[in-house]
């Protein structure tokens, strides 16, 4: 009857619920594993700099990591 109906309706919430934390949870992890990359590179790229003899060459790297640095640091701020 009624009630039967109100605990189907709310098992269905509950349900939802949990699915959307679950979500949540997966996009925090995507966004720490995407951080955890971008820093990677970033650090890879700080490496090369050191042993780039070409102006040319650590110019490019520079730049590189400069936008690296900016999108890791969007992705901080949308964390907090």
């Amino acid at each position: 009857g009624v009630s039967q109906s109100r605990e189907v309706r709310y098992n269905e919430r509950e349900s939802a619920r949990k699915e959307m934390r679950e979500r949540k949870r997966r996009m925090k992890d995507q966004t720490a594993e995407a951080r955890a990359r971008l820093q990677a590179s970033i650090d890879g790229l700080e490496r090369r700099m050191k042993m780039d003899a070409n102006d040319l060459e650590y110019e490019t790297h520079l730049r590189q990591k400069r936008q690296l640095q900016q999108i890791l640091d969007r992705l901080k701020k949308q964390a907090e």
